[in-house]
């Protein structure tokens, strides 16, 4: 009997995470187009998550092209362009741990994920199917 309460606390535990993690995904959506200026995301005073100069990276996926800017562990998703076909989907700007672009061409999907490494944005690129 305790085995198994312990087990529903430990699948609800999961659930609502998984739950919140879905809603910051979708509450991140941006505008779709092709290209999407993002602006600055909200003033946030320096803490150690986004302390340290700003330090910008350029990804060049086959989809497209993609500014990210880290300050610290926190990085902003300054811009995202589709090239070849491809258009944005939806986009998740931060600042934030980590951020994501979707682009998607003929039915296809590809997925970058952009987060910070010791203050510099490290791309992980993606077929989201």
């Amino acid at each position: 009997m305790l085995t198994w309460l312990l087990a529903v606390v430990a699948a609800t535990g999961v659930a609502f995470a998984a739950t919140g993690l879905v809603g910051d995904v979708l509450r991140g959506q941006g505008p779709i187009g092709a290209e999407v200026e993002l602006g600055p995301g909200p003033a946030a005073g320096p803490t150690a998550s986004n302390a340290g100069p700003p330090v910008a990276g350029t990804f060049r996926p086959r989809a497209g092209s993609l500014v990210a800017t880290c300050r610290g562990a926190t990085v902003t998703l300054d811009r995202v362009r589709g090239r070849g076909g491809w258009r944005l989907e939806s986009a998740e700007r931060g600042p934030d741990e980590d951020v994501d672009a979707t682009l998607r061409r003929a039915g296809r999907t590809f997925v970058v994920e952009i987060y910070c490494n010791e203050g510099t944005p490290v791309a992980v690129l993606g077929n989201g199917g």
